[in-house]
């Protein structure tokens, strides 16, 4: 008798997460999703600005989220009490938000309040003016809690990915324990265009066990970066975009291919070949994304950190042998 056939025995057993990559994955989406309600409330705040505020806008330009900025608006949230703050206010103002130069902030505050009253503009609604005043301050408040919150996440996923806290003026953590450390975590920070919130994200959505992924195809697979290939007979190949997938590291992954544009020289000229082949921009960046893939799984699996050289010189190699 023949024995049934299980087509789940093939199947890898899933590693659950430890204390360490949890907590990374817990922190790191939770700041994925403060980001979001931080553009939100800006969009709400500007629109309010807009109709009620206009000097606000003319004063702080593109520059309103700036936490020296929202707290401005929350210590004046009408345009008449804007008028009537003296330079001594917006000092403290300044200061109270860490400003680098909290002099020169009163200065450029009083000269755009005084070029904005030479301007024409359409006087607001007084009615409208009084409702809003509460909105504009509730606005302005929400977003300075979400800046603080992202911060100390900030520090903390790097003291996650380190081991350690940082300190001194290149923020290098000393004396790092690697036991509360994520494995690889000086991987992920050694990658052109990952910072500490976009390595967590990653790092955590990946776990803390890179030896799940067989090769770098499973791991493109779970990010949703691999291609998907179709053939009937013998027509021509059909490629469609992968849709099951973790969508909090696709986004991730997609994020970090378009900050590494800035960072290395090799993927921007990846970037700028499938460009100039015709591709969309999302496009070249899945591409982007679906290489850096696999040189992450590479240095994961070797334990060795990203050098830009010794990676240029083994795609150049490996180019070579192809053609």
């Amino acid at each position: 008798m023949l024995p049934a056939l299980d087509r789940h025995v093939a199947l890898k057993t899933l590693i659950p997460h430890g204390d360490i990559a949890g907590e990374l994955r817990a922190i790191a989406r939770d700041d994925e999703r403060a980001a979001r309600d931080q553009r939100r409330l800006l969009n709400r705040l500007r629109a309010d600005l807009a109709v009620t505020y206009p000097v606000a806008l003319a004063v702080t330009g593109d520059d309103h989220g700036a936490p020296t900025i929202v707290r401005l608006l929350e210590r004046w949230p009408t345009q008449a009490e804007l008028a009537a703050a003296d330079r001594d206010e917006l000092v403290a103002v300044a200061r109270a938000g860490r400003h680098g130069w909290p002099d020169r902030f009163a200065d450029r505050i009083t000269d755009r309040i005084t070029a904005a009253r030479t301007r024409p503009a359409p006087t607001p609604r007084d009615y409208l003016v009084r409702a809003k005043a509460v909105t504009i301050r509730l606005a302005a408040v929400q977003p300075l809690a979400l800046h603080d919150a992202r911060r100390a996440w900030e520090k903390r996923m790097g003291d996650l990915l380190l081991g350690a806290p940082r300190t001194g003026r290149n923020q290098s953590a000393k004396h790092p324990d690697p036991g509360k450390a994520f494995p690889g975590g000086e991987t992920y920070l050694s990658l052109p265009g990952l910072g500490d919130r976009l390595a967590a994200r990653v790092a955590g959505e990946l776990r803390d066990h890179i030896e799940q992924y067989t090769a770098p195809t499973a791991l493109q697979c779970y990010a949703g970066r691999a291609l998907v290939t179709r053939r009937s007979g013998k027509s021509d190949f059909v490629v469609a975009r992968r849709l099951a997938h973790n969508h909090y590291l696709g986004d991730a992954v997609h994020n970090w291919a378009f900050c590494s544009l800035q960072q290395s020289g090799w993927a921007r000229e990846f970037y700028n070949g499938k460009i100039a082949a015709g591709k969309s921009h999302h496009a070249a960046l899945r591409a982007l994304g679906n290489r850096w893939l696999e040189v992450l799984w590479h240095c994961l699996t070797r334990g060795v950190c990203y050098d830009e050289d010794t990676h240029r010189a083994n795609r150049d190699r490996a180019l070579t042998k192809a053609a």
